[in-house]
């Protein structure tokens, strides 16, 4: 029979009903979500005003300290000198690693630059790289953040030789002699170790600063930076040691400086580079690193080419050395020519010649 209009009435006005609640319940979640949105985007501004606002201040501070410095530097004798600036190195260090953005604070970065490498010159008692050797552990460890954020800073903003001007600053007040021996038998060599292993150090010098270097036929510049580089990788675990290694050894043409270099400074030089050299990776680890292009070759390309060039050219004939530095070096050859596997490339040009096998086999049988 038919439906009682009143039951109809009923129902309509009953789904009328869930549909208003329906749109309600819509409205009211639309607007909080609304008002979160608004109270996140608040609370973001407010921090940015007042970080903002903080690192204006202390940027007035470091700004009036630095002014200080050049006032009171220029009127006292050069110990005086030295030491007023070894007092005000660190609560600076510290201003600057708070406030410092790469748009504002370029001219304040060469300041303190400046200020590191002039105290890294002078004696132990007023040399800032010293704290690296502290015995107190929390003044240690501080120093090495400081140090390792401005040596980020520079090699992120400044050119490249300026930043490798602050690092090498290390090496005189922790090494001693050409040989670089360290001051510390452990500190000195962590430290070097933190520095590569936390900035982009290594991936500045292989690819603005080596290349550049070999140009200019400056092979001892050259050995030292790769020394320095030894030194801090020595300190390094074999699994920490591989990418980083990687990355210096793929610097164009390193291997020709190398094997090119006299006396018994690029000798010693090979000697510790070759024995840096840890069991191979994963096959397929490091592809970014491996395939970044230097100088119209990816650095996997230079990095067979550098292996190659110290295979023949020093290996090979001083075939009297330990088989197991033989082996571990064609076993690296071999990964290396792996992760090459369909890239268009020259460097394995002289591994195919029939020359360069038969050399590599009767060098293999001396030993």
């Amino acid at each position: 029979g038919a439906r009682n209009p009143r039951a109809r009435a009923g129902e309509d006005s009953r789904a009328d009903f869930v549909r208003k609640q329906h749109k309600e319940r819509e409205a009211r979640e639309k607007k909080r979500l609304r008002e979160a949105a608004a109270t996140e985007i608040q609370k973001t501004y407010r921090r940015h005003r007042c970080l903002k606002v903080a690192r204006d201040a202390q940027r007035l501070v470091f700004d009036k300290r630095a002014a200080d410095i050049g006032k009171v530097g220029a009127v006292l004798p050069a110990d005086k000198k030295a030491k007023f600036v070894y007092l005000a190195l660190v609560p600076m260090l510290r201003l600057f690693v708070f406030f410092f953005t790469a748009r504002e604070d370029v001219s304040r970065l060469a300041v303190i630059r400046d200020l590191v490498i002039f105290s890294a010159g002078q004696v132990a008692s007023i040399n800032i790289v010293e704290l690296a050797l502290s015995d107190d552990d929390d003044q240690r460890r501080s120093f090495l953040v400081l140090f390792q954020k401005l040596l980020a800073a520079a090699l992120r903003v400044g050119p490249p030789a300026d930043a490798l001007r602050l690092f090498f600053a290390v090496k005189e007040a922790l090494f001693l002699g050409p040989e670089f021996r360290p001051v510390h038998e452990q500190r000195s060599g962590a430290t070097l170790s933190q520095l590569i292993r936390r900035t982009d150090v290594l991936a500045v010098l292989s690819r603005d600063v080596l290349p550049k270097v070999a140009e200019a036929q400056a092979a001892s510049q050259a050995l030292e930076l790769v020394l320095l580089c030894c030194a801090g990788l020595e300190a390094c675990s074999w699994s920490e040691r591989q990418e980083p290694l990687i990355c210096l050894f793929s610097a164009p043409r390193l291997g020709q400086v190398l094997c090119e270099g006299q006396g018994p400074l690029a000798q010693q030089c090979l000697q510790r580079l070759i024995a840096l050299f840890p069991g191979t990776p994963e096959a397929g680890e490091f592809p970014a690193l491996l395939g970044e292009v230097l100088e119209g070759a990816p650095r996997g390309s230079w990095l067979v080419r550098n292996l190659v060039t110290v295979l023949e050219r020093h290996l090979m004939p001083a075939s009297a050395g330990p088989a197991r530095v033989m082996s571990l070096w064609l076993t690296w050859l071999c990964w290396a020519k792996d992760q090459l596997a369909g890239t268009p490339h020259g460097a394995l040009d002289r591994l195919n010649s029939s020359s360069f096998v038969r050399a590599l086999v009767l060098s293999v049988v001396k030993q």
